[in-house]
């Protein structure tokens, strides 16, 4: 999954003030969203490093029940 691409927001010069209210709103509601996205990339991170991690943990346990029974 990759981030999308952040685009710079420019507001036009006229705009009445109910346009640049509702403007505005979709401007939060994009950073809410990306906001989402890395939060959710760095969930996925963090678990994919706690398997990783307890997988090795097991590996090493096998190979000491191994040498010990050996």
């Amino acid at each position: 999954m990759s981030a999308p691409k952040l685009e710079k927001v420019e507001l036009p010069i006229r705009l009445s003030g109910l346009e640049k209210t509702h403007r505005l709103i979709m401007i939060e509601k994009h950073k809410e969203i990306q906001f989402m996205i890395l939060c959710d990339q760095i969930r996925l991170n963090d678990f994919k490093k706690q398997r990783a991690d307890r997988q090795r943990d097991e590996r090493r346990e096998k190979r000491f029940k191994n040498v010990t029974v050996d």
